[in-house]
């Protein structure tokens, strides 16, 4: 069970966003929860988003993720599902009611995804992009 290539990995632009919220003061992370429907698009090494439902964004930023890790919330009898629906709807049709409840102070937003949001328009400010990923804060 040896490969010279990995099922997976964290490819450098995100993990130099992750380096960034690592560094950035405490707040909790919206992240676009699991979708199995992307691994399709990838060959391997799969980047670790389309992977499986990981909690590598709170592994590597050191940060609380509002929804992640769908294996885990299951052993855990957690009841997650309504965080996954609820975070799958805010990125369909962003609220700032959704992130004043639930106390989203940033929002993680891989490029893959091909979503925009009205982040300015949520009290939010981009504070890091590269070519893989924009992270947004909640502006004080």
């Amino acid at each position: 069970y040896q490969y010279n290539v990995p099922h997976a990995a964290v490819p450098f632009g995100e993990l130099s966003a992750l380096n960034f919220l690592k560094s950035a003061e405490y707040g909790v992370v919206l992240a676009i929860p699991y979708d199995k429907e992307l691994k399709n698009r990838f060959e391997t090494p799969w980047p670790l988003k389309v992977y499986d439902s990981t909690a590598y964004v709170s592994a590597f930023s050191a940060k609380p993720v509002y929804m992640e890790d769908e294996m885990q919330n299951i052993i855990l009898d957690n009841d997650y599902l309504k965080r996954k629906v609820s975070s799958k709807d805010f990125f369909n049709s962003p609220n700032m009611q959704f992130l004043n409840k639930n106390m989203i102070d940033y929002i993680y937003l891989p490029k893959v995804y091909n979503i925009t949001i009205p982040y300015q328009e949520l009290g939010f400010e981009q504070v890091f992009e590269n070519e893989t990923v924009s992270v947004f804060k909640r502006k004080k």
